[in-house]
């Protein structure tokens, strides 16, 4: 299943870049970087693990992945774990042996600050602030948090104002 969402998740990249200009409603987050204001995210961690943890400690704290992919372009592996192989709770994704980001997909986690699956959009707004950013992807209604000073994002996608995923990454942002 991993496979088949990642290879969705390409193929969705795709097509996104050829309809960018067609469609208003997805914007890439870079766009929102200089107009919104830092937000502290330099403790956000699951069971210890954050960002630039290295893939042993991973395995340490979370066990035997329930899956993983190895991608060639770029270079990375993704460790899922959850309940089955199609059934993913969390996903890290590795560079270089460290984890770049990871994904929240159940209520069994939940960030430094409380937010699991299934929270409210009130929950994320109360927990994390008023800085963030507001943006459409794929049809859904993403909130993102941005720390400048330690280059993390945070996003919470969110449907009937329902938190529906939660996204850590590393996050720099790209020149135009």
């Amino acid at each position: 299943m991993l496979f088949k969402r990642l290879h969705f998740i390409f193929a969705l990249s795709i097509v996104l870049l050829i309809t960018a200009g067609c469609d208003p409603s997805s914007t890439p987050k870079d766009d929102y970087y200089t107009t919104t204001k830092s937000t502290d995210l330099s403790q956000e961690n699951i069971k210890q693990i954050h960002i630039g943890s290295n893939k042993y400690n991973v395995t340490k704290v979370f066990g035997k992945p329930t899956s993983i992919e190895v991608v060639s372009q770029p270079k990375s592996e993704y460790y899922a774990y959850g309940e089955s192989k199609d059934n993913s709770g969390i996903e890290f994704k590795l560079i270089n042996n460290k984890v770049a980001s990871y994904l929240l997909y159940s209520n069994k986690y939940k960030t430094t600050k409380g937010v699991a699956v299934g929270s409210s959009k009130k929950d994320v707004l109360r927990s994390y602030g008023e800085n963030y950013y507001k943006r459409n992807d794929t049809g859904e209604k993403v909130f993102g948090y941005f720390d400048k000073t330690n280059n993390i994002n945070i996003e919470f996608d969110i449907r009937d104002n329902e938190v529906i995923g939660i996204h850590l990454s590393r996050f720099k942002k790209t020149d135009k």
